[in-house]
């Protein structure tokens, strides 16, 4: 790790891991003991029953925002699935997905879960075409409609096997799902980025951190660069200096 890393992450406060590689560096950290969390779970027990009540209440008067907005959502890097056959789990939106990349080249998103005994497909499962194969009993999944194609020892299909398939696209070197509460179909598409695309931006490097709050509130603050000179004024330094 070089000195401009450990010091930067001495002048945050930072305590998580980091990774340095000729490409740049990785800083990942978990911070789930702040926000919601972080009271619920504090040592007051008098807090963590007012949060749940106010919770209860909020949600019987229809108060609360939902839980996810509609749209697209990245689950995974590209390079994560690097060549055909490569099987991802990831947990997201509520969701446990399994990722994986088809002999034709093109990824697919489908329920992790088998509908038969509840495997998870996304662990030791296989690729067989554009099919992910379960791993207990080898029943195959297409990843274009989730429909099961084959079962081994059977004849018949059971009308029951299929698993949801996930509206999904790649593109700038990630893998997108389709997120809508009332299952309406894709509204909007996500678009091209041509410096990466093109490869004319390199990575350097990357922060990552995971906070327990509500899925909106990053984007939104990330966007108000006016609250940094007000609230964080003593820790970057000169007011306006960076925001004026």
């Amino acid at each position: 790790m070089d000195t401009a890393l450990i010091s930067l992450r001495a002048f945050l406060g930072l305590s998580g891991t980091a990774k340095q590689s000729k490409s740049g560096f990785w800083f990942a950290q978990e911070l789930c003991d702040v926000g919601f969390e972080g009271g619920l779970w504090g040592p007051s027990r008098k807090l963590r029953a007012a949060l749940r009540r106010d919770a209860l209440r909020k949600r019987r008067t229809a108060r609360l925002p939902p839980v996810y907005p509609n749209g697209w959502f990245v689950v995974l890097e590209s390079c994560r699935l690097a060549s055909a056959g490569a099987v991802q789990y990831v947990s997201v939106l509520g969701q446990n997905l399994a990722v994986f990349r088809g002999e034709s080249g093109r990824a697919h998103v489908l329920d992790a879960y088998c509908p038969h005994l509840g495997a998870n497909m996304a662990i030791g499962g296989a690729v067989r075409g554009d099919c992910l194969v379960c791993p207990f009993h080898e029943w195959r999944f297409d990843g274009r409609d989730g429909k099961c194609t084959a079962v081994p020892y059977a004849q018949k299909v059971p009308a029951f096997a299929r698993v949801r398939r996930w509206e999904s696209r790649e593109i700038n070197g990630l893998v997108f799902v389709w997120y809508h509460a009332e299952g309406e179909p894709p509204a909007w598409e996500p678009q091209p980025m041509p410096p990466l695309e093109d490869g004319s931006l390199t990575f350097g490097g990357r922060y990552e951190f995971l906070v327990a709050c509500h899925i909106q509130d990053i984007p939104e603050n990330a966007a108000d660069v006016a609250h940094f000179d007000a609230v964080h004024g003593p820790a970057i330094g000169e007011a306006g200096r960076f925001f004026r």
